[in-house]
């Protein structure tokens, strides 16, 4: 996961005596969340956020979210550039703990090996597997080698990035027709993506899709996607639908899981875990017919799902877009408070919100209203997807500059986090039918509901 850059002193003396520049949300989490190594098209996105900006919102916007990417402003051309960021190689020689170090040398060793390899499949086994070694390696308790965990890990994986982008991979024949092209972008911009961004990787709601210019997304992709319970991510030039996954410790974005493909019965039947869909080819009737068949053969979970269950769950959905999100996008009051005080108490009517309206009815939820096993697997998996889009949105709120620096939100964030790492660890005893007979077993555990 990437370590947050901040560059206080530098926007600090620029704007000494003024009034610093309040971007707004939605522009200020678009640039949070551009990769140049990882958005093939940074520029054109900053220059259309730069066009609608004035002279010190572009200085602000420059300092506090371009410069700690790498992105610098080339003196002679006045155009963005991207610097790079320092890789695998240039690190290895400063890496103090002696195990690390062996796991760096074979992560270059992983690097070498994938810059000569062109057999797709070949590439992505080499690929996830080397990011365990990484992920694998225990640090203990120890602050140094965690944060120095992190640096190879950030590393590495932005050296798969360039890697990625510039090696030939040869492309089997497949039903979905997936091009080299498709295959890289999904390995970049949503393996790879998710890689660096954890539970700060954004994805859409099949919701979003109905606002589409496109006939074929706003209506069949939307409703497909909503019936098959689908991830759905957009890059520049792709819409990708992603299937469910039957637990938690699955990765849904894993590359060797799209590029899987189930043929039974000699082609009579074929099952994909997700689609591409290029924006550019939507004209194309014939294409778009086979994007259909596509899209209707993702896997779903097949579950039998209460009525009660699923407007819980929008209800849950409606409570963070019209109550919770607006607590967050509201600017911050400037009356002369302390800005953490001001800080504390909006986010003090935000956890009012959440606790009164959405966890307070998880007990009733799985004792009483859940009354199988797709009950109580659906309820878990929104919830842990509900739980993920909230952290998110309180880092997004953390971008502001005012917020920067807020023990507050920062507790929050955390707690958050605590809270859905011990939904996970409970999954068994909380989501279970178990608890019709025994409720008393929520108390007894101290469980987070």
């Amino acid at each position: 996961m990437q370590e947050r850059v901040r560059q206080p002193n530098s926007v600090d003396k620029l704007f000494k005596g003024k009034k610093r520049p309040r971007l707004a949300p939605e522009i200020s989490v678009e640039l949070q969340d551009l990769d140049p190594l990882l958005h093939a098209e940074w520029q054109p996105r900053v220059s259309n956020v730069f066009r609608n900006l004035d002279s010190d919102e572009r200085k602000y916007a420059y300092l506090r979210y371009l410069a700690p990417k790498g992105i610098r402003l080339h003196p002679e051309s006045k155009r963005f550039v991207f610097a790079g960021r320092p890789g695998l190689s240039a690190i290895r020689d400063r890496i103090k703990t002696p195990q690390l170090a062996r796991v760096g040398s074979k992560l270059q060793h992983a690097l070498d090996t994938l810059s000569k390899t062109s057999d797709v499949n070949a590439y992505i086994d080499i690929m996830e597997s080397s990011i365990s070694a990484i992920d694998d390696f225990d640090p203990s308790d120890e602050l140094a080698k965690q944060k120095e965990k992190l640096r190879v890990r950030q590393a590495f994986l932005d050296e798969l990035v360039t890697t990625t982008r510039a090696v030939e991979l040869s492309i089997p024949e497949n039903y979905r027709g997936l091009t080299a092209n498709a295959i890289k972008t999904f390995i970049i911009e949503v393996f790879l993506h998710h890689q660096m961004a954890g539970y700060r990787f954004n994805t859409l709601s099949p919701e979003k899709l109905q606002f589409s210019n496109h006939e074929f997304i706003q209506g069949y992709v939307a409703s497909e996607a909503q019936v098959r319970q689908c991830d759905i991510v957009q890059t520049e030039r792709y819409l990708f639908l992603i299937g469910p996954v039957k637990s938690h410790s699955q990765n849904p974005y894993s590359a060797r899981r799209f590029m899987n493909e189930d043929v039974l019965m000699n082609g009579g039947a074929v099952f994909f875990n997700g689609v591409a869909i290029p924006f550019e080819s939507l004209d194309n009737e014939e294409i778009v017919n086979h994007l259909r068949w596509s899209v209707s053969r993702i896997v779903s979970l097949e579950r039998q799902v209460s009525s009660s269950i699923k407007e819980l769950v929008r209800s849950f959905q409606t409570i963070r877009r019209d109550s919770l999100l607006p607590i967050l996008v509201d600017n911050i009051v400037a009356d002369g408070s302390r800005v953490e005080s001001a800080i504390r108490e909006k986010l003090s009517s935000y956890e009012q919100i959440l606790t009164s309206f959405i966890l307070k009815r998880l007990p009733k939820a799985v004792t009483e209203q859940a009354r199988t096993y797709d009950d109580h697997d659906f309820l878990y998996f929104n919830l842990r997807d509900l739980i993920l889009q909230l952290a998110n949105d309180i880092r997004n709120f953390c971008s502001q500059f005012a917020v920067s620096f807020s023990a507050a939100a920062e507790e929050l964030e955390l707690r958050i986090l605590c809270y859905l790492r011990l939904l996970e660890k409970r999954q068994d005893t909380i989501f279970s039918l178990g608890l019709r007979q025994n409720p008393q077993a929520l108390e007894r555990a101290q469980l987070p509901i």
